[in-house]
């Protein structure tokens, strides 16, 4: 398993900034720094770097301490070239049909890295469910796009194995491959799992509850193992049923049964959650019971808090780094027929504390 070092906060803003530059999104005179930093989610001194570096490489001008930057007027944009000659297809299979953020953000990120070089890069999201419907959606994409490769994006193994039968081209950012020979990359949730409770922990934390969906084994097995390891390091009896329960669905009736059967007998000091859905769930239960969350019960997301600020007061998360994923990448498909299941390379998000006390 191979590992990526981790990238600033700022090397991040220095990255999303220049996408958003080459891409057109950002012209004339940037917004303020306070809006800036809303945006992007960062902090003033991650952003004040990111622009003197932008400044540098001639995409930002400065026209003195007190005025807003500006978009160079020729900034050294890539030139787009007409003659790609192979398709890469972005594929994320989601219940809404809707790409997630995270996977946003790095699809964009791609894009400006492949501009004029072989590839072309398409995207389709798709709607998905419990059906066998499924098979006969991705077959109807892969007749409409006739792509030259495939980059899965939050696949589960049935996927995989579907495309792998078929023998498409593919790559995978994210999901489950449940051991399977595949080039991947992908957040590491276990690393997520024992840095906010590790956090957690040593701020007085003794009664976490982290209520898991429904999802493959190998997810839930990995995640009991980190809280089993941070809770007898921290001298505290783990107890799969009672920290770590399974959602018997995944939908809201499945949560408040978890959840009144755990608050019946205490109320846990540390909540953590599992993506944004879990997180809004959490806090609407919270409110029901006249409950201040996180002010009560320290609340944490297990997931990318980049879009958090919007959410007062500013609970504990991730930075999800975006260049890694995207440089990783453009370099699998630059080495095209030499790339070959390389494995799984798993990038650490980085962990922000929360602005509350019990939050961390």
């Amino acid at each position: 398993m191979k590992s990526l070092s981790r990238q600033t906060l700022a090397e991040q803003a220095e990255e999303q900034i220049a996408v958003a530059i080459l891409s057109g999104e950002l012209s004339g005179k940037l917004p303020g720094h306070r809006e800036l930093c809303r945006v992007f989610g960062i902090s003033r001194t991650s952003l004040e770097p990111a622009l003197a570096a932008l400044v540098a490489r001639g995409l930002l001008v400065s026209r003195g301490p007190r005025r807003r930057f500006e978009v160079a007027e020729s900034p050294p944009r890539v030139r787009v070239m007409p003659t790609a000659t192979r398709r890469a297809l972005v594929l994320e299979p989601t219940l809404a049909g809707l790409p997630t953020p995270v996977a946003r953000r790095v699809v964009d990120a791609l894009r400006a890295r492949l501009q004029g070089g072989a590839w072309q890069l398409q995207e389709h999201y798709l709607a998905v469910d419990q059906s066998r419907k499924n098979a006969r959606r991705f077959s109807a994409i892969l007749n409409a796009e006739q792509p030259d490769l495939v980059i899965v994006v939050g696949g589960h193994a049935h996927t995989i194995e579907w495309f792998r039968q078929r023998g498409v081209p593919f790559l995978c950012f994210g999901g489950d491959t449940k051991g399977r020979p595949v080039t991947a990359v992908n957040y590491d949730a276990d690393s997520m799992t024992h840095d906010a409770l590790r956090h957690h922990l040593q701020a007085g934390c003794r009664d976490p509850f982290i209520p898991l969906r429904v999802r493959t084994p190998g997810f839930v097995e990995r995640v009991r193992g980190a809280v089993a390891q941070e809770l007898e390091a921290a001298g505290i009896r783990f107890s799969a049923e009672w920290h770590t329960p399974i959602l018997r669905e995944n939908n809201p009736d499945a949560l408040h049964e978890v959840v009144d059967r755990r608050f019946q007998r205490r109320v846990p000091d540390a909540w953590l959650c599992f993506g944004h859905d879990m997180l809004i769930a959490a806090m609407g239960i919270a409110a029901c019971r006249g409950m201040r969350m996180p002010h009560e019960v320290a609340l944490t997301l297990l997931g990318p808090r980049q879009d958090l600020p919007w959410l007062p007061p500013w609970i504990g998360g991730f930075d999800f780094p975006i260049a890694p994923v995207a440089s990783l990448l453009a370099k699998w498909l630059h080495q095209g027929e030499q790339m070959r299941d390389v494995g799984i390379t798993r990038i650490r998000p980085v962990w922000q504390p929360g602005e509350s006390p019990s939050a961390g």
